[in-house]
């Protein structure tokens, strides 16, 4: 893969585990032990990404260095947060200032695959595609959503192949729900036409509607024995940096403003998405496409999976062709 990375990971949990892995991908990974000296060194060289262990900078500390980082790098250098669970506050904060472009959730022991994939994804600029995130050799469903007639099936295919693997019945709702979302997401809110005008705004999502020839949708879905995967992408690349971070942001500050009354939609779908995975990720190519996965861990119980951190992930790029 090749880059150059700067780290500042102080959890002895995790740290060699980090930088293995981090090597693993043949990168420069210049190692600071402390904030003060990972600031220093972003004004002596550029990086293509940033590891950054919250307990290296916990509270307020993280959204100053956040933002004197962008401020020497490009806004679309990425950021990887290293972190347990973050009060809602915080990460509210981080979502609105619009620079938590990847949060990471710490295991014991250290699973390097989340972050080897999320490494690759940026270093070779390749952000689409689920499969990266199972074992290999799976090979995924992929149906064809042309409008919101096709939600029931898909639904019900879906449905059936949770009950074939013995999914646990809270978790497959969560899994139904998430997949719902992000298929009424792709119908009613990413088309827009030539000039970037929603074309379906105001639309109630109870309305029927068929999206545009060409421009279908794709559901893809498949499990590897531990991680449940869903994803949707549309054809319109549609959804702003912006509008995510504030739509996530205000959500979680549960606000009286956390929900839109227009017609169009709660304003929740996607913090619904978030709170029902452990790993949401949005990948976007503007003007060409969106893609969203969510990531269920299925090896145990409901208590099992509400316990564990949660990760979030923004890609930006460009769709390869056949992408």
């Amino acid at each position: 893969m090749n880059g150059r990375i700067l780290a500042l990971v102080t959890d002895p949990r995790i740290r060699r585990g980090v930088l293995r892995t981090l090597a693993a991908t043949r990168s420069t990974v210049v190692e600071a032990p402390d904030l003060a000296t990972a600031a220093a060194y972003l004004g002596q060289a550029s990086y293509d990404l940033l590891i950054l262990d919250h307990d290296a900078c916990p509270g307020e500390h993280v959204a100053a260095f956040l933002a004197e980082a962008y401020a020497r790098l490009s806004p679309l250098t990425p950021v990887f947060l290293l972190a347990d669970r973050l009060a809602d506050e915080e990460l509210a904060r981080l979502f609105s200032s619009g620079m938590l472009t990847h949060l990471l959730a710490k295991s014991e022991p250290f699973d390097p695959h989340e972050l080897l994939v999320s490494c690759e994804r940026v270093l070779r600029g390749d952000i689409f595609g689920l499969e990266k995130y199972l074992a290999w050799g799976i090979e995924p469903e992929t149906l064809l959503v042309r409008g919101s007639a096709d939600r029931e099936h898909i639904l019900e295919r879906l449905n059936r192949y949770l009950d074939e693997l013995a999914i646990p019945s809270r978790l497959a709702g969560f899994a139904q729900g998430v997949a719902d979302e992000l298929l009424m997401n792709a119908v009613y809110n990413a088309p827009v036409d030539a000039q970037g005008r929603r074309l379906f705004a105001g639309r109630s999502r109870t309305e029927k509607l068929v999206l545009p020839p060409g421009q279908e949708a794709l559901f893809r879905y498949a499990c590897d024995g531990r991680w449940l995967a869903l994803s949707v992408r549309d054809s319109f690349g549609s959804l702003e940096r912006d509008v995510l971070f504030a739509n996530l942001g205000r959500c979680l500050l549960h606000g009286q403003d956390q929900i839109s009354d227009k017609p169009g939609g709660a304003g929740m779908g996607l913090f619904v998405v978030l709170s029902s995975v452990n790993s949401f990720v949005v990948s976007l190519a503007p003007g060409r496409a969106t893609e969203m996965i969510g990531l269920l861990d299925v090896t145990g119980s409901y208590k099992t999976f509400a316990a564990r951190p949660k990760s979030f992930h923004l890609f930006f790029g460009e769709m390869r062709p056949g992408g």
